[in-house]
């Protein structure tokens, strides 16, 4: 049962979701809090993107597994490769794609107390030889032609159409020719699907124009609209479900500028305002 009803709030909130991440895990909050809070609605490996459902009874742990195996398939990432993860989030996917690929992973974080995690993470898992954590933007990526993949995943905060034009410009800079790069694109379909108070995000269409203007052949695109909106269903309930502890934690406005993130979000995606693609590349 929601404890803020959608109506009551959302005029009142006008958060979006490039501020989400900053809501919860900004610089005044203890580390300990934010790990604490994203534990609570996310699922155990603290993926803040798109899952991959493939039954009706998946629990959001098991889609979230999936998710990270199809993406190293379609990749075809294979042992040696040397990956690039930009916008890392808390590190799981540079831990799955060294662990069970074998890949050397460079991640970039530029929130703190995902960089904090990420990095212990990895120790305690003993992947320092394969991974290496940084703490930066997308502007201080390493030398160019290093990379055989590449990949962007992270959903907390949706790239603008300006902010695609130049993730692509870093990950075709960062590749090797021939290299594969999967990225996960939010896409306003028409004005109800643009965030408030944000840079516009591009259609469908001009995203491909942008990814093949980059440099990049188009190899595969698949809209991940019902696994997203499917996604965001079981953190919505994670959520509600876990209301005192987060609201104690974090302080019942971060609560409601959650709640309100997720339910805004579920329904443009199921009335086809926004969608999500993931779209497979080749780089010339």
């Amino acid at each position: 049962m929601s404890h803020y009803p959608v109506h009551a709030t959302s005029h009142a909130l006008p958060i979006e979701s490039h501020l989400l991440a900053d809501a919860l895990f900004s610089a005044p909050q203890p580390q300990a809090v934010a790990e604490d809070v994203a534990r609570l609605w996310l699922d155990e490996h603290l993926l803040h993107t798109c899952a991959h459902f493939s039954g009706p009874h998946d629990t959001l742990a098991q889609a979230q597994r999936s998710q990270l195996t199809l993406i190293c398939q379609q990749l075809h990432l294979q042992h040696g490769d040397t990956l690039l993860d930009m916008r890392c989030g808390w590190g799981e996917l540079a831990c799955w794609a060294a662990s069970h690929y074998g890949a050397f992973v460079h991640g970039y974080t530029h929130t703190s107390t995902e960089y904090a995690y990420a990095v212990k993470q990895v120790e305690q898992r003993g992947l320092q030889h394969l991974i290496t954590i940084k703490l930066a933007d997308d502007q201080t990526l390493p030398e160019a032609g290093r990379y055989h993949k590449a990949v962007c995943l992270d959903m907390a905060e949706p790239l603008s159409a300006t902010e695609t034009t130049a993730c692509l410009a870093h990950m075709h800079a960062a590749l090797k020719p021939g290299g594969r790069m999967l990225l996960h694109g939010m896409t306003a379909e028409n004005d109800a699907g643009q965030p408030e108070g944000a840079a516009p995000l591009s259609n469908v269409a001009q995203l491909l124009a942008q990814i093949e203007h980059a440099q990049f052949e188009v190899f595969k695109v698949d809209s991940l609209r019902r696994q997203y909106v499917r996604t965001l269903r079981h953190w919505l309930a994670n959520l509600e479900a876990q209301y005192e502890a987060i609201a104690a934690s974090a302080g019942e406005r971060i609560y409601r500028n959650c709640q309100w993130w997720m339910t805004d979000h579920a329904s443009r995606f199921e009335q086809g305002y926004t969608d999500l693609y993931q779209i497979l590349a080749i780089r010339k």
